[in-house]
Parts: C-alpha cells; structure tokens; sequence
C-alpha cells in the first residue's frame, strides 16, 4: 500500500501520449502501479498484477498547459486519486501487485511514454492516505 503525491508542471500538449509521473514495477509491464497524465487530458492510475488490470481509472478534471498538484493512492480493494484538490476518483476492487523499482518520468518499459513537463515535488508514503487527505494534498 502506499501514496504518491506529485506537484507537476505540464507542458499542455493538446493530446497527452501518456505522460508518466512515476510507475512502481518488478521491470516489467506485467506488474505496475503507475501514475500518469493521459491521452484524454486527465490524471490517470492504472494497475497491473500478471498483465491483469487491477485498477483503473481517470479523473473528471481536463487540464493544459500549468502546475498541477496529483495525488494517487492505493491498497488492496481501494485505489483513489485526486489531481488539484478535485473529486476524488476511486476503484474499490483489484490487488497490488509486488514491485520493487520505481520510475520517475517515464514508464515501467523506458519508451515513448515520458513525462512532457516538469516535477517540481515527488513524496512517496508508505501509507494509503484517505480520501479528504488526498484532496487536502492537492489543494
């Protein structure tokens, strides 16, 4: 279980081509949790346990170009995320799968999927942080 918390500086691209914050993998694909800004312009936490999402879901809040403040949680049955003090999104069903490297920027393959901005901040905390702190977080 854990949180990450990011204060991230987008270059607004008018389609994000997945723009990875971080993702936690074992060095493959097939087992991540992974934070991103994606294709549809929101904040994004997608997990994968033996190639099987486990959790996914997208913001309600579109973005371009500025500083955003995103926070993602997650443990077994409850995945949450928040970017900029919003609603925060949840899944309440899906595993975490077991990792043990962290990508800053990119995601768990190294490839195209790189982060188009700045981080300014990036905390790791070894705690799923509750809905009201995630948005107190972001705020």
């Amino acid at each position: 279980e854990g949180t990450v918390y990011a204060e991230v500086e987008s270059m607004g691209a008018a389609n994000f081509n997945n723009d990875y914050i971080c993702t936690f993998s074992d060095n493959t694909i097939a087992n991540q949790i992974s934070t991103y800004l994606g294709g549809v312009n929101k904040l994004q936490l997608t997990v994968y346990e033996a190639s099987v999402i486990q959790a996914n879901f997208a913001t309600a809040n579109a973005f371009g170009a500025g500083t955003y403040k995103i926070a993602t949680a997650y443990k077994a049955n409850d995945f949450a995320g928040c970017l900029s003090g919003g609603t925060v999104n949840t899944d309440v069903s899906g595993t975490v799968p077991t990792v043990s490297r962290l990508y800053i920027g990119v995601n768990a393959t190294g490839g195209a999927e790189q982060l188009n901005g700045w981080i300014k901040n990036l905390s790791l905390y070894s705690t799923k942080k509750t809905s009201a702190e995630l948005q107190t977080l972001t705020t």
